[in-house]
């Protein structure tokens, strides 16, 4: 498989451990990669723009967030499907933080246990050890 493009994925995470996942579409009549299927959100990296800058602009498009960049923790990098180099962060939120969602059919904030049992898009189960030895024991940022 050709990798073509570059990205990030940005994993929002509750103080208690609540993680933000995205529900996919069906594409709207477009065929699209994992319709219908749980994600962590991202989206790619456009010419010019940094990883930080992507992470930032793809979380207000998708759900009308501004993060701080300070905050964001990069995790890993992972090649998948089409994709090279997808940039991985990690950023706390607060209790309160209440995305809109903008992409996308649905979201959800889960734990770490329940999440580990999904099937999710972007093969991100490559990335759920990463995750859960960051998150520690407790699950948790902190």
């Amino acid at each position: 498989m050709k990798l073509t493009k570059t990205g990030v994925t940005f994993i929002l995470v509750k103080p208690l451990g609540e993680i933000l996942l995205q529900l996919r579409d069906d594409g709207n009549g477009k065929q699209i990669l994992y319709p219908e299927m749980w994600c962590f959100p991202g989206g790619g990296k456009k010419d010019g723009e940094t990883y930080i800058n992507t992470a930032l602009r793809e979380a207000k498009e998708e759900f009308e967030l501004d993060i701080n960049p300070a905050q964001l923790v990069l995790l890993t990098c992972y090649d998948h499907d089409n994709i090279m180099n997808d940039h991985v962060y990690v950023c706390p939120v607060p209790m309160h933080c209440q995305p809109k969602l903008r992409e996308g059919r649905d979201m959800q904030w889960g734990k770490f246990p329940e999440i580990k049992l999904l099937s999710l898009a972007w093969e991100q189960h490559k990335i759920l050890k990463i995750l859960e030895d960051y998150l520690g024991d407790q699950g948790s940022i902190g």
